[in-house]
């Protein structure tokens, strides 16, 4: 029995001097490659046009000192206001905090989480640790919608003309317009439907054209509302019809086959004010056949550019048409130009046309068919 206690206790001697003389075997032992990276918020909040302040720290509980690379990777077009150390050395036992200020890119949209990668590696231990922290932008509502004019002045052969509105986004996120117009006129757009989607610190020009010779009430005016989220805007063009001024007296015996008009809306007034000059005639060259000129200048008013200037030449009879000079149609507001133009009439009273013309609203040359 002795002997058998005295090797039992040789035994326990053994295992113990093991132990002592390798301490890792022990589970309640930490690595001694093991270091902590964290950081002060998971989340930054700014606002449009601020600094993203955040601290990164390195915990050393290791057994000796560590040296590790840094590397950020940043959203495309971010950047640091001061560049931060691309290593660090931290004591065994101790640790280290990194601030840094991110500049956040100038296209950066509101209210999207942009992650933040934070890369670290110790070239000893080959161990490697990332961290993600997210900078939010404060989302920036702002929009505005303006009338170029507030009036559109319609003549008596006009066939065609516009009024353009024009929408800007001032915020920091993507904005979705959509657009209602409530008009008894007939207008190139439809009531509801009409949809734009603008980008931070962008603008584009609507045009919407509207026919006069469709005109059927005496209400002539055109209400557009705009609406981006639960705001909504409403603008009013004030649609003005204007009739001769000035027309040729007919003569029992004789006439001068030339109407000389002058056309002058609000004339003392600079901002709205709208005035020009047209002379149109008709020769009777037969029976049936016509001969018909018109030519009216451009705005004589500097702030007030809608209406173009207009030089046509029309011959016509019972069965055909021939025009030549400044061609428009509703139809397709893209028909509003310089050219000519070739209808025929049937029997059975059917119409075909044919026309070629450059644009004045594009840089394209146009050719069409047209059967009513």
């Amino acid at each position: 029995m002795p002997e058998v206690r005295n090797i039992s206790k040789l035994l326990l001697i053994t295992i113990f001097a093991i132990f002592f003389k390798n301490p890792t075997m022990g589970q309640f032992v930490m690595d001694t490659n093991d270091y902590v990276l964290s950081t002060q918020k998971d989340t930054v909040i700014v606002k449009n046009g601020q600094f993203a302040f955040n601290t990164i720290t390195i915990n050393n509980p290791s057994t000796r000192n560590i040296e590790l690379g840094i590397k950020f990777i940043l959203p495309s077009g971010w950047g640091f206001v001061s560049t931060p150390l691309a290593s660090i050395k931290v004591n065994k036992g101790e640790f280290q905090s990194i601030p840094f200020r991110i500049a956040p890119a100038k296209t950066a949209l509101g209210d999207i989480n942009y992650p933040i990668n934070i890369l670290t590696k110790d070239p000893v231990s080959g161990k490697e640790l990332s961290k993600v922290f997210f900078v939010k932008i404060i989302q920036n509502n702002k929009w505005s919608a303006v009338l170029l004019k507030p009036n559109l002045i319609i003549g008596p052969k006009d066939s065609l003309s516009k009024f353009e509105i024009k929408i800007k986004n001032n915020g920091n996120k993507r904005e979705l317009f959509e657009l209602e117009f409530k008009s008894k006129l007939r207008l190139s757009l439809p009531s509801v439907g009409t949809q734009i989607l603008l980008w931070p610190g962008k603008d584009t020009t609507l045009s919407v054209y509207v026919a006069s010779k469709y005109q059927t009430a005496e209400v002539t005016a055109v209400s557009t509302f705009i609406k981006s989220k639960n705001e909504t805007l409403m603008l009013v063009t004030d649609v003005f019809f204007t009739s001769d001024t000035y027309a040729r007296h007919q003569s029992k015996y004789d006439y001068f086959p030339i109407d000389i008009q002058y056309v002058g809306v609000n004339d003392f007034d600079k901002s709205t004010g709208y005035r020009y000059f047209e002379a149109q005639g008709t020769y009777k060259l037969s029976k049936n056949s016509l001969l018909e000129f018109r030519a009216r200048s451009n705005s004589l008013s500097s702030d007030f550019t809608i209406n173009s200037h207009i030089y046509s030449l029309q011959y016509s009879n019972q069965r055909m048409e021939v025009s030549l000079g400044t061609l428009m149609d509703f139809q397709n507001y893209q028909i509003n130009g310089y050219g000519s133009k070739f209808k025929f009439k049937t029997a059975d009273r059917k119409e075909y046309s044919v026309f070629a013309l450059k644009s004045r609203d594009i840089d394209e040359e146009i050719i069409g068919f047209n059967q009513n």
